[in-house]
């Protein structure tokens, strides 16, 4: 059976369901740390997402809950379409607005290169992001 840990935000719970037959979906505030990294996968909402360069914009005040984004293999980020803006400008706009803690903007696997300028990619973060695009019903 596979972990899912979910966070907190209301549009997370509310598509989630408590368990299926293939997983279990854990609540972040009753993980320790290290359950929380034997978790396959996180689920969190993107506040937004930059259409010019497919990156999305998380923000949280809390670090537990960045975690979810950045520690399990598999990350899922649910994301509003009317959230979508043009630019890292627009974005970073409205990310002022909201005043956040803590962005985290995510467009790839993460680089890293070493003293002799070998590049490595995919070190750092979730080997594979898919994001759940929702559009209002009108």
């Amino acid at each position: 059976m596979r972990r899912v840990v979910g966070s907190d935000a209301p549009l997370v719970q509310r598509l989630l369901p408590r368990s299926g037959d293939s997983f279990v979906l854990e609540s972040l505030d009753r993980l320790t740390r290290d359950e929380l990294f034997a978790c396959e996968a996180g689920v969190t909402t993107a506040q937004w997402g930059i259409a010019e360069t497919g990156t999305l914009v998380l923000e949280s005040a809390r670090e537990r809950s960045r975690l979810l984004s950045l520690v399990p293999p598999i990350h899922v980020a649910v994301l509003s379409a009317s959230c979508i803006c043009e630019s890292l400008g627009d974005a970073l706009a409205r990310v002022r607005q909201t005043a956040s803690h803590a962005i985290t903007l995510i467009t790839g696997p993460s680089r890293t290169s070493d003293i002799e300028l070998t590049l490595v990619v995919g070190v750092h973060g979730p080997q594979t992001v898919h994001v759940l695009l929702l559009e209002e019903e009108t």
